[in-house]
């Protein structure tokens, strides 16, 4: 995937990705979004376009890691 890719609801354009990469500590690729409110409905699933292909992305509104921010921080 590459930077500005289309997000895709429903065959639609809907917004574009920014600031993609591997997350090594949740396993999976993570991608920024700036999509129509009407798009960003928590949970969902909708499309981006991965070197011309639609695959399939979830619009989560927790984040993938330490969605609680429960774990322990160094301050330094």
């Amino acid at each position: 995937m590459h930077d500005t890719e289309a997000a895709l609801m429903e065959g639609t354009v809907v917004g574009t990705t920014s600031s993609v990469a591997y997350g090594r500590s949740v396993g999976s690729i993570l991608a920024f979004a700036r999509v129509k409110p009407e798009a960003a409905v928590d949970g969902c699933e909708r499309e981006v376009m991965i070197m011309g292909e639609a695959g399939k992305a979830m619009f989560p509104s927790a984040a993938a890691y330490n969605p609680e921010n429960t774990w322990p921080r160094s301050d330094v």
